[in-house]
């Protein structure tokens, strides 16, 4: 029931609130690969590359920040309309914007020590990192909606998927099938048009690169926020007093 309720949100949300949650990640996305895709050809460009990298450095490390904030701001945006798709009503995009304002740093603090706990977890024989995965899977929606500290967004996820794990494993897996398909049509995509014309290619690689990065950004946002939405509801909702404040 959790899986098909949760693609039903997921696939509702996307066909009646493209803006809010498409908008943010394709503009942040867009900045990313500008700056990441190739720093030494940028630099040459505008004629700041002299021979040193730490210029080059910097423009990486900048686009990984973007990358985290990216995260943070997508997450509250899609949490925020999800939210409102269940009351019946669509958000407007500074709606979604204002909760990513709001509570920016907790959701980029949050979506860091998830992704670094995940990963040491992979390390440690792949199994741990599968548990955390489940575990922490709401943290990030918990901690935009429930103004929750970083300790208790954490505690509130392992609570809500307890009893539902192996659902939110099989979610996950479907996410991962999704992104493998994505990418390999974006690879199709890129390969036929780089047959047609070479120099036509250079345009729309980095313009697929963006698509498939927004869709990969987006699509587990949103299914995370769909999931909290069904497991809150199932658990007897959330805290009310937050209610309120969300689109303030």
């Amino acid at each position: 029931m959790l899986i098909s309720d949760v693609i039903r949100r997921t696939t509702n949300l996307v066909r009646h609130n493209p803006l809010a949650v498409f908008g943010p990640v394709c503009l942040l996305e867009a900045l990313q690969a500008l700056i990441a895709s190739d720093p030494y050809a940028l630099l040459a460009y505008q004629g700041f590359y002299g021979g040193s990298l730490t210029v080059a450095t910097l423009l990486s490390l900048l686009a990984i920040l973007i990358g985290l904030v990216t995260q943070a701001v997508v997450q509250a945006c899609v949490t925020a309309a999800m939210l409102a798709e269940g009351e019946g009503r669509k958000a407007s995009l500074a709606e979604c914007l204002r909760l990513a304002t709001r509570r920016f740093l907790p959701l980029i603090l949050v979506s860091t020590l998830t992704s670094l706990a995940i990963g040491l977890g992979v390390l440690m024989l792949v199994v741990p990192g599968l548990l955390i995965a489940t575990m922490w899977f709401l943290a990030a929606p918990v901690t935009a909606f429930e103004d929750a500290s970083i300790s208790k967004s954490f505690n509130r996820s392992q609570d809500l998927t307890r009893g539902s794990r192996w659902k939110i494993f099989a979610l996950l897996l479907i996410i991962l099938c999704v992104m493998i398909v994505l990418a390999a049509v974006e690879t199709l995509l890129e390969s036929f048009v780089g047959l047609i014309s070479p120099s036509l290619r250079m345009i729309a690689s980095p313009v697929l690169t963006v698509v498939l990065a927004c869709f990969t950004t987006s699509v587990p946002a949103i299914v995370a926020s769909a999931t909290y939405v069904e497991l809150r509801d199932l658990h007897g909702g959330g805290p009310t007093a937050v209610l309120g404040r969300v689109f303030q």
